[in-house]
């Protein structure tokens, strides 16, 4: 995803939020739309979630309904985020208001989970990738630094919505 367009999910859900945009809050919007993917979505779905939950009147409500079916704001309100462990186990989170966020670990071992395998643990936390989503990989060589020789992380990342369903994880 490009820049501009990082930009255009940041203004958009501010929009939606109902966040008055000043000359203060465009530089702070241009110099977070430079930063990954995976952080811009994040920080979108927390602005995103704080209107709902903060805007609960009924006019609150509604407006944020209107920019979502308008399509100023995608529907999917959380990232998912896969990653694997010191201990080789991959696991996928969803980034929630919740305090403490849903997850999935699949066996110690395994390769990189499959595409369906993801599909599954994601509805066995009650999520689904949100339409035409894919998953975008990065990696994090923070670590590079002080140590040339350290291994990279993995991380991939997807926008999700609610599948409908209360979900029940599942052991792969």
């Amino acid at each position: 995803m490009s820049p501009e367009q990082r930009r255009a999910v940041l203004l958009d859900a501010q929009a939606a939020a109902g966040v008055p945009v000043g000359a203060y809050d465009v530089q702070i919007t241009e110099w977070l739309a430079g930063w990954d993917w995976p952080i811009v979505a994040t920080i979108a779905s927390w602005l995103r979630s704080a209107a709902i939950h903060a805007a609960n009147t009924e006019a609150g409500v509604e407006r944020t309904l209107r920019h979502i079916a308008a399509g100023r704001v995608p529907a999917a309100t959380h990232e998912a985020v896969m990653s694997v462990d010191v201990a080789g186990c991959w696991r996928v989170f969803v980034t929630t208001p919740a305090r403490t966020w849903p997850e999935y670990v699949w066996q110690p071992g395994s390769s990189v989970p499959t595409l369906a395998a993801r599909r599954e643990a994601l509805a066995g936390l009650g999520f689904e990738p949100a339409p035409g989503a894919v998953w975008e990989w990065q990696e994090d060589d923070l670590d590079a630094e002080e140590d040339p020789a350290a291994p990279v992380r993995l991380l991939a990342a997807i926008p999700v919505q609610d599948s409908g369903s209360e979900g029940v994880p599942t052991c792969s």
